[in-house]
């Protein structure tokens, strides 16, 4: 945490900073006005009607080009001397303006040129937003001399572009002069009247946070505690950074979207939470942390209060500058003055001060105050925290969490008077979920002793987890359920395991939500037995009109909930006497409207609200539900089949949307693990139904009816007879389907003729863990055709072989049995010599040199090769076209197709030079991550070919750059001279 400086003030250092930024801004800008009207080219015509005069600009392209504000500047006309640097700069990128390069073009960061001079001035600009600057007087000296260096060879440059008189530059080089000299030598400002005052002051300040500081770090150690499922009472509670795994945080959605951010750019670690500024640069006062339940909103906030308040301030920026924190849990709290919200965030050192003095200290200290479940305040509470900040310290920020429903509505009521960041905790990432799992097992659940024994076992409990995630991604990312998987797979009475369906895992999770939405129940804990009885079977009855609710969404083909559905489900807790806003909002995700004062906050939901089911996989589950239940009857009636319990006409089937027959795909598939759970007796009659309607839904790849498969485990004759005739004799299998099912069918039961095995993860056990014994399998399968596509080894993977999955069928008894048609991958240079050649037709490989030798060994012994895919791990560093071995195909035989990476302008002649080495004919040839654009790809990647005397039937441009139809087609026209019957352009 911060302390108050023995002075309180600018210090000498500050007002060096300031002397340089001074500098920079005013004169700097000043070089860029002067330069950009002597380089303007329309004379009296504003500039943004010049702008308009470029061909096909647009109003959308002019909202692309400049922000809200700068807008707003070029529409009113302001004058040069009123646009900032940023705004200037931009305009410079333009050269309709002023006739210098286009924005994107290389000159600007890397050539001695006028544009590089503009950029490096703004480059100085840049370095300003840096908080931790600080200069000696021996500093500034060296940085405005350096300064003025670059403001006079941009004003050289710039008469020389632009044809100005000599007389003119020289008298504005002098103005240039005295302004940074004036700069430089203007005195140091004696210590004002209030800063004299708060230095006295100074000593109360010190008591406040001394004793402040103490109750809050003990507040802390008692309140800021993590234990599994809290609302259970179940397990240790433990310190969070035991067992706290990052989360995913983003970004509000809607700032995403609007300044189209990068994967990188919309994310932020939880260590720079409060070091995170808005997309504009500026620094928030209120940061609001919005999840869905479950998602670890509050084990984030604890997580940061325990790093704080223990001093371990290196894993958590932001905090270096507070005199003291805060924290207050908001549930069930009210406060109508400042003295009360005081005394609940300090309770013991506001009966040591004046309340006066009290209040005065704290709002004139840097605070960080931290809520949880801000939601929960009443509407008065809330309104007198968003005035309180008002009178605060600039330095003091409030870091809140809310729920998903509340977040829109509650920045809005700080906007107006804070700068305000909304940020989405998404929850737990994939390479995080085995951290946690440990983590959560040893610490929360039982002792480390215990760790390897039976149910405890880790590694089962992540090959569960591993095999759910496909099925249930978003679940599996919320701590609180990954914590209940923890605990049930600890559980004595009912342990899940490592066959556990993904049917049974949502059944189990939902059960225990279900729980917990009961137990928060208001008023229940103190009810009896009986009336426990009595409250769980009204909401089962909720529960039902829920999963009615349910499957008229899928059949809308909509995830949203309508109005109509709302007052249904709202009438039915009326009816149920249950309190509908807490109801609706445990099971459905929807916003929070301000009421017409804009202050408060209205808890029901109305006609303008989006709502919809949390995830997904929630809205199926619930309309799988919805059809068990009708089933229950015992009602075998001709009549009584699911389609017409769905209200699905006979003939509906082939009028549905795809996202409709996706829907419906996923409701079969829990619908038959749940007959097999609750309803073994119709499971049979059922599951005939089930597949009629997933035919003509169109189901028919093996990896989809292997899903179906998965969840009648308990069945293995139904399994046999109904659901694998389907499958006929040529399967795809991909990803999760490879699993112990999958195995346990080629083991004991069919064995396809022709097996297409894919995997779009990196090979891993922890990702494939039947993989291997899969591969085994087939390997003595004689006679069966197998493709093996490892496409994560293809694309992406630089380190890792799949050696070991090859040398599988390749070595050892029973080697070879299997015909292997095709591979996709990434190999070592022996493994690709001993590639088993008599059946092989198509082969893809990510390549580098060494690899490609090897290659070039073993391609002259591939006679029934008809296709050779290679993906180029080369760079101009690392390897010499001139080395580059010239490939032993028979180019009337194997149809080639190569990508080459990150292709610029400056690696365009050496990508050509490439090409040309390898092969001079291509099918297809492709850059990815390119730097080029359409007329670079035309003038340099084209001609270049052509010149080498390469052809290609097809080019494949995945580019950073945009490129618009009319430029793609002449891309496509110019191509032909190669022979290119096809061009495609991919923006990346």
């Amino acid at each position: 945490m911060g302390s108050i400086r023995a002075m309180v003030g600018v210090r000498l250092e500050d007002h060096n900073h300031l002397k340089y930024t001074l500098a920079v801004t005013r004169v700097g800008r000043a070089v860029y006005i002067k330069v950009f009207s002597w380089g303007y080219k329309h004379g009296t015509t504003h500039i943004k009607d010049a702008l308009y005069t470029v061909t096909n600009y647009s109003t959308t392209q002019f909202k692309k080009d400049f922000n809200t504000t700068q807008r707003k500047k070029l529409t009113e006309n302001c004058p040069l001397s009123k646009l900032d640097i940023t705004l200037i700069f931009r305009l410079f990128q333009f050269p309709v303006l002023c006739g210098l390069r286009p924005g994107d073009d290389p000159v600007w960061n890397s050539s001695d040129s006028l544009e590089y001079c503009i950029h490096a001035i703004k480059e100085r600009r840049n370095e300003l937003a840096h908080d931790d600057i600080e200069m000696t007087p021996e500093d500034l000296v060296a940085k405005l001399e350096g300064l003025e260096t670059l403001l006079r060879k941009t004003i050289e440059k710039a008469r020389i572009a632009f044809n100005v008189e000599s007389s003119t530059v020289s008298s504005f080089l002098q103005s240039i002069t005295t302004q940074l000299e004036a700069i430089r030598e203007a005195p140091v400002p004696v210590a004002t009247k209030e800063e004299y005052e708060l230095e006295m002051r100074a000593s109360i300040k010190s008591q406040v946070m001394e004793e402040g500081g103490t109750e809050s770090v003990e507040m802390c150690s008692r309140t800021c505690q993590l234990r599994v499922a809290s609302w259970l009472m179940s397990g240790r509670a433990v310190d969070p950074t035991l067992v706290y795994a990052n989360p995913t945080i983003k970004r509000d959605h809607n700032q995403i979207q609007q300044r189209q951010l990068s994967v990188s750019e919309s994310q932020v670690e939880v260590c720079d939470i409060l070091r995170t500024g808005q997309c504009d640069g500026k620094r928030p006062q209120v940061i609001l942390l919005s999840a869905l339940s479950g998602m670890g909103k509050s084990s984030t906030i604890k997580y940061i209060l325990s790093i704080v308040q223990n001093d371990r301030n290196d894993s958590i920026k932001g905090t270096e500058d507070c005199d003291l924190i805060l924290y207050l849990a908001c549930r069930d709290c009210v406060f109508s003055s400042v003295e009360q919200l005081v005394a609940l965030l300090l309770p013991r050192t506001a009966t040591r001060f004046q309340p006066d003095q009290l209040k005065f200290a704290l709002l004139s200290l840097d605070l960080l105050i931290v809520l949880d479940d801000l939601n929960e305040l009443p509407d008065t509470s809330l309104c007198l925290l968003v005035e309180f900040l008002k009178t605060v310290s600039q330095g003091t920020r409030l870091l809140a969490t809310v729920s998903r429903e509340k977040a829109s509505s509650i920045e809005r009521m700080f906007t107006p008077q804070h700068i305000t960041l909304l940020l989405d905790i998404e929850g737990i990432p994939e390479e995080q979920t085995f951290t946690f799992l440990q983590r959560t097992l040893q610490h929360c659940i039982v002792p480390q002793s215990t760790i390897t024994r039976g149910n405890n076992d880790l590694q089962g409990l992540l090959g569960l987890v591993t095999s759910l995630r496909p099925h249930l991604q978003d679940h599996l990312r919320s701590p609180e359920i990954l914590s209940l998987l923890a605990l049930s797979w600890t559980h004595t009475l009912d342990p899940i395991n490592t066959s556990s369906t993904v049917t049974e895992i949502f059944m189990l999770v939902e059960d225990l939500l279900i729980h917990k939405v009961l137990l928060n129940l208001p008023g229940f804990k103190l009810l009896g037995i009986s009336s426990h009885h009595t409250v769980s079977s009204k909401i089962d009855r909720f529960l039902l009109a829920l999963s009615g609710v349910a499957m008229e969404c899928i059949k809308r083909g909509k995830y949203s909930v309508e109005v109509k559905d709302i007052e249904y489900l709202t009438q039915t807790c009326i009816d149920l006497d249950l309190p509908q806003d807490y109801m609706i909002s445990a099971f459905l995700n929807y916003t929070y409207e301000d009421n017409n004062n804009g202050m408060g906050v209205v808890a029901t939901a109305s006609p303008r609200q989006s709502v919809s089911f949390p995830r997904t996989s929630t809205l199926h589950f619930y309309a799988s539900w919805f059809v068990l239940q009708h089933l229950k009857d015992d009602d075998v009636s001709p009549s009584n089949t699911i389609k017409n319990i769905m209200g699905l006409k006979q003939q509906e089937s082939s009028t549905l949307t795809e996202t409709q027959i996706s829907s419906f795909r996923y409701v079969m598939k829990y619908l038959v693990g749940m007959l097999a759970l609750k309803l073994p007796s119709q499971l049979k009659m059922r599951t005939k139904e089930i597949i009629a309607f997933l035919k003509e839904l169109g189901v028919s790849r093996a990896s989809h009816w292997l899903e179906y498969i998965e969840e009648v485990k308990v069945e293995p004759t139904l399994t046999h007879l109904l659901i694998m005739e389907e499958m006929g004799t040529v399967w795809e299998v991909e990803n999760s389907a490879i699993s112990l099912t999958f195995l346990d069918i080629l083991r004991r039961r069919k064995i396809p003729d022709h097996l297409t095995i894919s995997t779009g993860l990196s090979w891993v056990p922890s990702n494939f863990p039947h993989l291997k014994e899969v591969l085994e399998v087939c390997k003595t399968s004689k006679g069966m055709k197998l493709s093996l596509h490892l496409y994560q080894h293809y694309w992406l993977e630089k380190e890792q072989v799949s050696d070991d999955l090859l040398n599988i069928l390749t070595r050892g008894e029973g080697g070879g049995v299997c015909q292997l048609e095709s591979f996709a991958g990434r190999l070592s240079g022996s493994c690709i010599i001993n590639l088993p050649t008599t059946h092989l037709t198509t082969l893809a490989l990510q390549v580098d040199m060494a690899m490609l030798t090897s290659l070039n060994t073993v391609l002259p012994r591939l006679h029934h090769l008809y296709k050779l895919c290679l993906n180029l791990d080369f760079s101009p560093e690392t390897v010499e076209p001139e080395h580059v071995p010239h490939l032993c195909i028979n180019n009337a035989i194997t149809s080639l197709s190569v990508d080459i990476w990150k292709v610029s302008a400056v690696s365009v002649g050496w990508a050509c030079d490439v090409a040309q080495a390898l092969s001079k004919v291509y099918d297809h040839l492709a850059l990815r991550r390119s730097e080029l654009t359409a007329h670079a790809c035309s003038r340099w990647w084209v001609s270049g070919l052509q010149m080498r005397g390469v052809t290609a039937a097809s080019l494949v441009i995945g580019s950073i750059r945009h490129a618009t139809d009319k430029q793609q087609k002449r891309l496509l026209r110019d191509a032909k001279v190669i022979g290119c019957k096809k061009v495609e352009w991919i923006e990346v």
